[in-house]
């Protein structure tokens, strides 16, 4: 039987950002994808990263500077995206088919 992971012990800093700024829809893509993959957040685009919190515990996933540098992040994918919402569910369907739940 396999192990499940425990990710609410999972050190998360400091954060393997895959880009220091966001510029262009790819990098959008790569960001939210780096969300889902590596640091398994089931996001939303208009929830600031300080408000997650770890189930298990109840304490912040995030610090604050964390936080601070994926809030910049997030905001510039409002620039960048022409529908960030959009963009958000494509990342989410395809991170589904990579697991093969669809």
């Amino acid at each position: 039987m396999k192990r499940k992971q425990d990710w609410s012990r999972r050190r998360l800093w400091p954060l393997k950002l895959p880009l220091k700024s966001i510029k262009t829809r790819r990098d959008v893509s790569k960001f939210f994808r780096w969300l889902l993959d590596d640091q398994r957040l089931n996001f939303h685009p208009d929830t600031p990263f300080e408000g997650y919190v770890r189930y298990t515990t109840g304490s912040p996933v995030y610090t604050e500077a964390e936080a601070d540098v994926l809030n910049k992040l997030m905001r510039q994918a409002f620039e960048v995206a022409d529908d960030v919402y959009a963009s958000a569910i494509r990342e989410f369907e395809k991170y589904d088919q990579r697991r093969g739940r669809r």
